[in-house]
């Protein structure tokens, strides 16, 4: 009589790739407030960037 162990090894056993996300996103109505917060304040460094938007 086969054991559990052996009835579960005739299963493939493959892990789901989860992805990594690229990175938080947060809405905000003040650029330059927002800059100063997560930047002096928090000290996140800054990314990709333009007058309208930030990384």
């Amino acid at each position: 009589m086969a054991s559990i162990d052996d009835y579960l090894r005739t299963f493939p056993m493959h892990s789901a790739a989860v992805p990594t996300p690229f990175h938080p996103a947060f809405p905000v109505h003040e650029l330059v407030a927002a800059r100063r917060f997560y930047g002096d304040l928090l000290g996140c460094p800054e990314g990709r960037n333009s007058a309208e938007w930030e990384d």
